[in-house]
């Protein structure tokens, strides 16, 4: 491959986030957009990038191409078994503007975090990253993804855990010994608060009961973070702050109190965002979230030891 500066940053960020458009790849790699824009024409011309086409109203979207996986699996180390298919222009629209949004927090805080005073990025997961490439079950084969089994009702049930993205930070003062997960969910108002919002809670309360953040990543701390997008923030934010608050009740503790063990305390892991308003400026500091109660929130709080 004859390169132009930084054309392998283009590649490898590809290869991270799966699908970007020109704005975020200017916005991550700190370029002009006329200048990503020009390379990625030319990385499209000889094979490294594929140009996925959506409606002439939407920004261009960028994926590997058949040699971009060739010389990324070289560069990484690894033979095959990239951690998605190289159909990447074979997606759905809805798909698509999903794994857009969930890259839009990522980026922030990959940014954020770059020369932020006390808080820094051990790691982040996207949902196609893989841990076993060659296992078969979903639940074996990537990083984010669990098969859970409880009972209700006298009946074996089983749900996915599978966020569409992670962010593992930690305090710089203390080191990643004190690490927090942060489940993203990127969420466009497609799917039912009352069914599949609802089933999601149930994934994360038993993952939360199960402290597999701890277990598997090392983490002690959860937050989950619902990142909400097209236009209805207020109303669809209440309605999730509302199922949140009868599972509480529920469970016997409508006023439960973080880090006492009552069987209601995973409501304390929920955070909710305008994706309108996040920015990797205001995403950690600044209270542009809410918790689970509708109260304005922010990620970090500086105390006396960090």
């Amino acid at each position: 491959m004859s390169y132009a500066k930084g054309d392998a940053e283009i590649l490898l960020a590809l290869n991270e986030y799966r699908y970007l458009q020109s704005s975020q790849l200017s916005w991550l790699l700190s370029r002009s957009a006329q200048v990503t824009r020009r390379r990625c024409r030319e990385l499209i011309s000889l094979g490294y990038v594929t140009g996925i086409e959506r409606t002439p109203f939407n920004e261009r979207v960028f994926a590997l191409g058949s040699k971009g996986f060739e010389w990324v699996a070289a560069e990484i180390g690894r033979k095959g078994n990239l951690p998605f298919s190289k159909k990447a222009a074979r997606i759905e629209t809805p798909f698509l503007a999903h794994a857009l949004l969930s890259n839009d927090c990522r980026i922030s805080f990959s940014l954020a975090t770059r020369e932020h005073p006390h808080v820094a990025l051990l790691r982040s997961v996207g949902e196609s990253e893989m841990a076993a490439p060659d296992e078969r079950e979903p639940w074996k084969k990537y990083v984010l993804y669990e098969r859970l089994t409880y009972e209700a009702n006298g009946k074996k049930k089983h749900t996915s855990f599978r966020p569409d993205a992670a962010v593992f930070l930690y305090p710089r003062s203390q080191g990643p010994r004190h690490l927090g997960a942060f489940y993203i969910e990127a969420d466009r108002n497609t799917e039912s608060v009352s069914a599949r919002i609802a089933e999601k809670f149930t994934g994360y309360r038993l993952y939360y009961d199960r402290e597999l953040y701890s277990r598997l990543f090392g983490a002690s701390v959860m937050r989950v973070l619902f990142v909400l997008d097209n236009g209805n923030f207020g109303r669809r934010a209440r309605t999730m702050q509302s199922l949140l608050q009868a599972t509480a009740e529920n469970l016997g503790d409508p006023n439960p109190v973080e880090g006492e063990g009552s069987p209601a305390d995973f409501v304390h892991m929920f955070r909710f965002a305008d994706a309108r308003v996040l920015t990797d400026k205001n995403i950690i500091d600044e209270p542009v979230f809410q918790d689970w109660r509708g109260n304005p929130i922010s990620l970090y709080r500086r105390t006396a030891n960090a």
